[in-house]
């Protein structure tokens, strides 16, 4: 694992609060990452950063705008099918086999996620060991609570179901107090923030210092824009109940 003084040095604060200003746009510390990772490390970065081109993928191909930073792939280059990441490519060789979900898309992610965790698992990544099981499962807490209220069945909808580790009843206490769905979704960054922040050692200049930075940037900057029309559907990693 790498010792990044430069990079880390070279990467601006995080804000001190959600909806303050990152002092530089997501793509350029995705560039800047990728510029100056040691090789031992560069497949657990593009595993971690191939969440904005996993999600870009679902959202150019469901119709939305929403486009994230970070990732290698141009709208042109969903459009296309261009050089497409071997992971999609093989999604979309499995959906044309007629292997399919209730949400497609929550496929796709399962797909992602078990990448990421091998990933994670080869390389003995610290942060990525920690913080993917805990988003996946309150990813499926979070489907689970939606799919009651609108009286269905989750089953379908669940992303590797078999991650129980923790327990989200305190989370969702809080979740329901909140007055609206903007509040919501502030209130659950803020809880992703916190547990990211209590994967992280003390080393500020190691790769999972970076992963985590990256992590944080990317909720930071959903939030930097307030003044903008807020879309829910690119705030987490879940899939939708439909």
């Amino acid at each position: 694992m790498g010792n990044y003084y430069y990079l880390m040095s070279l990467l601006p604060p995080l804000p001190a609060a959600l909806g303050q200003p990152l002092g530089a746009d997501v793509s350029w510390l995705a560039a800047q990452a990728r510029q100056n990772i040691a090789p031992a490390d560069r497949e657990a970065l593009e595993a971690h950063l191939l969440y904005a081109d996993v999600a870009n993928f679902i959202n150019r191909e469901s119709g939305r705008e929403n486009f994230l930073p970070g990732g290698r792939l141009t709208p042109e280059d969903i459009d296309t099918q261009e050089d497409l990441p071997e992971l999609i490519r093989d999604f979309l060789k499995e959906q044309g086999q007629g292997t399919n979900r209730p949400y497609a898309y929550d496929r796709l992610w399962e797909m992602y996620h078990a990448l990421v965790l091998q990933t994670a698992e080869r390389s003995g990544n610290r942060f990525l060991n920690g913080y993917l099981p805990w988003e996946i499962q309150l990813r499926n807490a979070l489907t689970a609570w939606r799919a009651s209220q609108a009286g269905l069945n989750s089953d379908g909808y669940l992303v590797a179901p078999n991650n129980t580790f923790y327990n989200f009843d305190q989370l969702l206490a809080g979740l329901k107090e909140c007055a609206g769905p903007l509040e919501a979704e502030r209130f659950l960054d803020r809880e992703r923030l916190t547990f990211i922040s209590g994967c992280l050692d003390h080393d500020g200049f190691s790769l999972d210092a970076l992963l985590g930075y990256l992590s944080q940037a990317y909720i930071y900057s959903r939030w930097q824009d307030q003044d903008k029309p807020f879309d829910l559907d690119k705030i987490t990693f879940a899939g939708e109940v439909k």
